[in-house]
C-alpha cells in the first residue's frame, strides 16, 4: 500500500478468526465479512466483493456489507480506487479529498490524492498535495515519486531530477523510480546518465515495457538509432497496445529513411490514442 497507494486493498474473510488474530494494520480496513468475524459463501462473497468496490452493474440493487464504522479515510480511499479503475477519476478525485480531509496528518491519503491528480494530467494542481505528502511523511518513496512525475511534466527537470534522487536514497529497488529519473535526465539532454539510469530499472524490472521505451528514447539522444529501434521492438513486444513507444518507434524509422515502416507505425500510434 505504502509502495503503490494505486493499489486497491479489501480483505476478505477466507475463515471464522478471532478479532486479535486479525493483523492490526488490516482491522481498520474496510473488509467484507459476515457478522462474528465469519466468512460469507462464496458467491455471496464476490457479489459484495464487486459491490464495494463499486464494480457492479448500475441496475444492480446495492448490498450491505459487514458492519462497518463511521466513514473512513481506507473506506473511501477503497471506493476510489474502484472508481479510478472504470475510469471514472473526477468521482474518485472527491473520494480521495474527503479521505484526506478525514486523516489529514495520514501520509497515504495524501499520496494517493496526488497520484490521482497526476493521472489527470492536473501537475501545478498536484504539486502541493506532493510537497504536503513528503512533509508529513520525508521516507515515503511512492510521495517523492509522485512528486518527481509532476515536476517531470512541468518541465522542470531538475527539481524532479531531486525528487527521484530523494526516493532513490530511501529504496534503489523501484523500477518505476529509475526509469523516471531517466526520462529526467533525458529531459535534462544527461543522455548517458539516463541510459545508465534506465538500466538500472531493467535490472530489477527485465519486462518493464516503460523503461525499454525511454531507453530507446535516450538511445536516440545520442544518435544510436539501430539500438533505440531494437529497445522500442522490445517495449511492444511487452505491451503491443503502448501507443508512446509506436509513436517513438515511427520518429526512429524515419530517422533510418524507413517511410513506409514509419507511416505504419505511426498509424498504429493513432489508433491507440496515441
Amino acid at each position: 500500500m505504502r509502495r503503490d497507494p494505486s493499489r486497491i486493498l479489501l480483505p476478505v474473510l477466507a475463515g471464522t478468526v478471532e478479532e486479535d488474530t486479525i493483523w492490526l494494520f488490516l482491522q481498520d480496513f474496510k473488509r467484507v465479512e459476515a457478522s462474528g468475524i465469519t466468512p460469507f459463501p462464496q458467491a455471496e462473497a464476490v457479489t459484495r466483493t464487486l459491490h464495494a468496490l463499486q464494480l457492479t452493474l448500475p441496475r444492480e440493487a446495492p448490498l450491505p456489507t459487514a458492519p462497518q464504522p463511521a466513514e473512513s479515510a481506507d473506506d473511501l480511499n477503497t471506493r476510489g480506487k474502484g472508481l479510478r479503475a472504470q475510469g471514472k477519476h473526477a468521482e474518485a478525485l472527491e473520494l480521495f479529498k474527503r479521505a484526506a480531509q478525514l486523516d489529514p496528518r495520514c501520509v497515504d491519503p495524501w499520496a494517493i490524492l496526488g497520484y490521482t491528480l497526476n493521472q489527470m494530467e492536473r501537475y501545478e494542481e498536484a504539486l502541493p498535495v506532493h510537497e504536503l505528502a513528503t512533509t508529513l511523511d520525508p521516507n515515503n518513496v511512492v510521495a517523492w515519486n509522485n512528486k518527481g512525475w509532476a515536476l517531470g511534466e512541468l518541465e522542470r527537470y531538475g527539481e524532479a531530477l531531486d525528487a527521484y534522487e530523494r526516493a532513490l536514497v530511501l529504496d534503489q529497488n523501484i523500477a518505476t523510480v529509475w526509469t523516471n529519473k531517466g526520462a529526467a535526465l533525458t529531459g535534462l539532454k544527461c543522455y548517458e546518465d539516463a541510459l545508465v539510469a534506465h538500466e538500472r530499472a531493467l535490472a530489477v524490472d527485465p519486462n518493464f515495457a516503460l523503461a525499454w521505451n525511454n531507453k530507446g528514447v535516450a538511445l536516440g539522444g545520442v544518435g544510436r538509432h539501430a539500438d533505440d529501434l531494437v529497445a522500442l521492438d522490445r517495449a511492444l513486444a511487452l505491451d503491443p497496445d503502448f501507443a508512446v513507444a509506436w509513436n517513438n518507434k515511427g520518429a526512429v524509422l524515419r530517422a533510418l529513411g524507413r517511410t513506409g515502416e514509419a507511416e505504419e507505425a505511426e498509424r498504429r500510434a493513432k489508433e491507440l490514442g496515441g
